[in-house]
């Protein structure tokens, strides 16, 4: 069960990353068609109580283990991978994915280069990060059945098929693990950075909830 958890709480450093409170993501798009991505998430003490409960894992063991987090990274192609605890209910994690036109990421459409190649100085070039309904069906699709279960507990609207507003995805949360753990999950926020191989950069901060409960795909990008 605490696999289950785990594999959740990092995937796709976007899909899995959402369902934990605050992450922070930062992609940055290198000269060589590679891509940097780095990622910080973790939960209150009180949500990491409630998820340990959910998980199976016994309240004096840590809710990240390091390991769990460089194993993503590597089996979505990253090399350099990184991770680290800072506390025991907190983790960072960080890789390169050297073609992203090749990797497990580019295959969701959820993280993509905008020209045929970075070097496309004519037409110029951007890093994109797509978000909605498809693409976290499309990610959730990629993950083995531990790490769906965790999200299965999460009620997200586009996995469980039911559209749903923003309130009313935290009262399902509040009627399941309580007010606490739905006030910090539906209202906390993602903050993501994009950054070019130049040093031009796009930060998006969104609330979980409107992102967990979107009905269509939102974009963002950062072009040079």
């Amino acid at each position: 069960m605490k696999k289950m958890f785990l594999a959740a709480a990092a995937s796709a450093s976007l899909l899995v990353s959402l369902s934990s409170c605050s992450p922070e993501i930062k992609i940055k798009a290198n000269a060589d068609e590679s891509v940097e991505i780095s990622f910080r998430t973790g939960f209150s003490k009180s949500a990491s109580m409630t998820i340990k409960s959910i998980a199976g894992i016994p309240e004096d063991k840590p809710l990240f283990e390091p390991s769990d987090m460089s194993t993503f990274l590597l089996n979505a192609g990253a090399t350099g991978v990184g991770a680290r605890t800072p506390s025991e209910t907190k983790v960072e994690a960080s890789g390169t994915i050297k073609k992203l036109g090749s990797s497990a990421f580019r295959a969701t459409d959820i993280l993509s280069l905008g020209t045929n190649s970075i070097l496309d100085k004519k037409n110029g070039s951007s890093l994109s990060l797509t978000l909605g309904p498809k693409e976290i069906r499309k990610l959730y699709a990629l993950l083995d059945d531990d790490s769906k279960a965790y999200l299965d507990t999460m009620m997200i609207p586009a996995l469980i098929g039911e559209e749903m507003g923003e309130s009313e995805y935290q009262l399902l949360l509040s009627a399941m693990y309580g007010p606490s753990f739905a006030d910090e999950l539906v209202n906390g926020n993602v903050t993501i950075l994009l950054e070019s191989p130049n040093g031009k950069k796009t930060k998006i901060a969104e609330k979980l909830g409107k992102i967990l409960t979107a009905t269509e795909e939102q974009k963002w990008s950062v072009k040079w």
